[in-house]
């Protein structure tokens, strides 16, 4: 009975507080009243904000960390990449998390810069296959846009040497100056994507790219076109592998700001499918590049930032059933109406063998923010902070079994990360924990 009535003390306790969100193996502290009052009870509790790596000190040029990138191998290990200003020898930077020991490796560096002065490269993205190996590609424009390419490294379980740089697309005549994206299939291929154009090409414009290893990166097939709107721009591309084998593509469209998709059949032929609009239901301006990733039910989903007719900020989301090959009409996930509210970046995705996808993203005057749905038709959850204060460029990862969750991000020229869990309950399944209370049988 004391316990009981210790419980029933807490959820009164709890329910008369101001707005709260989690913190902390299940600890609170007060938040913006725009986020939630009770911790989402089907989303991860984030654990207190940690940091992976400073960038080293130097007396020269300011150097900072920026553009984390993260994933998870199978025993639920994060892997991470990330860009660094001015600094020398190297500007792409990969740390490991250990699970067991829950300690971040100390940082190193991916690029060779036996190679030429490093700060060509940008944006890092990250893959780990089924045997652990990591695969880590880049833009690479050390040596003049004429000579930009996407550059492919590998990293061997239990090694620490990374594979001699490739550069993929080279032979097909494209340029790679920004960003792309890697995913891993159940097979251990590697499909990757980027922004480029052609150099022998007229027009300025730049277009999506793809190529394909079926030997884990020791060789690569010709790059080809995705996009086939060509008197626009295409920019910011994202790529995930669905059931089945599909591969899927987002791309930001510069002409009539919309976020277009096409997918790649492994049972048909070599061909892209025609691209189409995922946001066709409604009528966005200011689009920030989109985030895609897919359920194991087969669903894709895109999550992107714009403004709407009333110019306030707003993350979207839209699903694409496999059965259809269609995009549902745009769910809002978070509308900010306030002119000293906006979005620090675009928001990223994360889906789960569970159904479950995940969100995150920052917010100018917030910090980091969550929230997590249901792959049926149940609404998202209410928004939890992360962490507090200025912060841009999260990415999350989520393990395949939907048990855990990393988040990294950039702030003050540092890299720092959050790991997600589920919360701690008393007797009642929404009920939270705070720090010290007793969880024994009653």
């Amino acid at each position: 009975m004391a316990r009981l009535g210790l419980a029933l003390l807490v959820t009164a306790c709890l329910l008369s507080l101001p707005v709260l969100t989690t913190h902390s193996q299940g600890g609170y502290k007060a938040a913006d009243t725009e986020v939630t009052q009770m911790p989402p009870s089907r989303c991860f509790w984030w654990q207190p904000p940690a940091i992976v790596a400073a960038p080293p000190a130097s007396d020269g040029f300011p150097q900072y960390y920026a553009d984390p990138d993260v994933t998870v191998d199978a025993a639920g290990n994060a892997h991470a990449v990330w860009y660094c200003h001015q600094c020398v020898p190297h500007t792409v930077y990969y740390a490991r998390f250990d699970k067991a020991t829950a300690r971040w490796t100390a940082p190193s560096g991916v690029d060779d810069p036996t190679e030429g002065f490093s700060n060509g490269y940008s944006y890092p993205h990250i893959a780990v296959d089924g045997l652990g190996v990591v695969h880590v590609v880049w833009a690479d424009s050390r040596h003049g846009s004429a000579n930009a390419a996407l550059a492919y490294s590998r990293l061997q379980p239990g090694e620490s040497d990374w594979s001699p740089h490739q550069l993929i697309g080279k032979d097909g005549g494209t340029e790679a100056n920004g960003e792309s994206a890697i995913a891993v299939d159940s097979r251990d291929n590697l499909h990757v994507v980027w922004e480029g154009r052609h150099v022998a090409a007229s027009a300025p414009q730049f277009h999506i790219y793809y190529a394909f290893s079926g030997d884990r990166g020791l060789s690569w097939q010709s790059a080809v076109t995705v996009t086939d709107h060509i008197s626009a721009t295409q920019l910011r591309p994202e790529l995930t592998v669905s059931g089945g084998g599909f591969v899927h593509a987002v791309w930001q469209d510069q002409d009539d700001l919309d976020v277009y998709h096409a997918w790649l059949d492994p049972k048909g032929d070599a061909d892209w499918s025609p691209s189409v609009k995922v946001f066709t239901h409604t009528t966005i301006y200011h689009l920030m590049p989109p985030s895609l990733a897919a359920d194991d039910k087969g669903r894709v989903h895109v999550v992107a930032a714009a403004e709407d007719v009333d110019w306030a900020d707003v993350i979207y989301h839209a699903s694409w059933e496999p059965s259809a090959r269609q995009w549902s009409p745009p769910m809002t996930i978070r509308r900010l109406s306030s002119q000293y509210d906006w979005f620090a970046g675009p928001p990223v995705l994360a889906g789960d063998s569970t159904g479950k996808v995940h969100v995150a993203w920052a917010e100018g005057r917030t910090g980091v923010l969550y929230t997590c749905k249901s792959a049926d038709e149940a609404p998202w959850e209410t928004p939890g902070v992360v962490t507090y204060g200025e912060a841009t460029g999260p990415s999350l990862t989520v393990t395949r079994e939907g048990d855990g969750a990393y988040i990294l991000w950039a702030k003050s020229g540092r890299i720092y990360f959050s790991i997600g869990e589920w919360p701690r309950q008393l007797y009642f399944p929404w009920v939270a924990v705070p720090a010290g209370i007793d969880q024994g049988a009653p």
